[in-house]
């Protein structure tokens, strides 16, 4: 029997287990899949060996983390993975890291018809706003940081004036902020300021409207979350694992 799962923290609001779980039934495959909320990755390859695992999945807060400890990755410059092969090779344990957050959300952004003229505001900066900003790169959309420092602590309003923040055609929320306990949480912009025409993205897919696309939905954006992008990077870890 394969052995596959998921790690992160928290990860009660993840569809994982139940998508592949669901996956594996319907097309008869021996294999089975589990949620690991792990509370660090200091002895990572022991955990691989013990639960005998041939692919993770891997969300907040290793997303980073992971791809120092692979054997190889696929995309180097991006410095985050969140999907890993892992082979047994007698004693020892390889693990190739593979990053399809990027080609899953610009797959999902060019279903939305986007203004390619317009920059892009990202709010965070860590694995999952970095494969945001090297999709952005790749259509040849320009993009701004906000961090999630800069947010918490209330000084984005240094970082951007509403003049600012009225030019972006596309706002896209790389925190947590809005999912599990943070739910009641938005990124602390001028709401007032953003534009209309703007597309407002939400990486969180659970609640399906955060108080990020609230927000944004109020000020007249066109809003998404990141439902489809989540399904997009479960279809490419079937493919990734060569499970049929």
């Amino acid at each position: 029997m394969r052995r596959y799962g998921i790690i992160g923290r928290p990860l009660a609001q993840s569809p994982s287990k139940d998508y592949f779980e669901e996956y594996f039934a319907k097309h008869n495959i021996d294999a089975v899949f589990q949620k690991y909320e792990l509370k660090n990755l200091k002895k990572f390859r022991s955990f691989l060996k013990k639960e005998k695992l041939s692919g993770l999945l891997v969300t907040l807060p290793f997303k980073e983390e992971v791809y120092a400890l692979a054997d190889s990755v696929n995309i180097p410059s991006l410095q985050a993975s969140n999907m890993l092969s892992i082979f047994h090779e007698e004693e020892r344990i390889r693990i190739d890291a593979h990053n399809t957050d990027y080609l899953a959300f610009k797959d999902d952004l060019l279903s939305l018809n986007p203004d390619f003229v317009k920059p892009a505001l990202i709010i965070g900066h860590g694995g999952a706003a970095k494969a945001v900003a090297y999709a952005l790169w790749l259509l040849g959309i320009s993009s701004d940081f906000v961090n999630r420092g800069n947010i918490i602590s209330g000084r984005v309003g240094s970082v951007l004036s509403p003049e600012k923040l009225s030019t972006y055609g596309f706002i896209v929320n790389a925190t947590p902020l809005g999912m599990g306990s943070l739910q009641n949480q938005a990124p602390d912009i001028n709401y007032n300021a953003v534009s209309p025409l703007c597309i407002a993205y939400d990486l969180v897919y659970n609640p399906e409207k955060t108080l990020f696309l609230s927000k944004c939905e109020e000020a007249g954006c066109r809003i998404h979350n990141g439902k489809n992008m989540l399904m997009r990077i479960y279809k490419m870890a079937l493919e990734t694992w060569k499970i049929h």
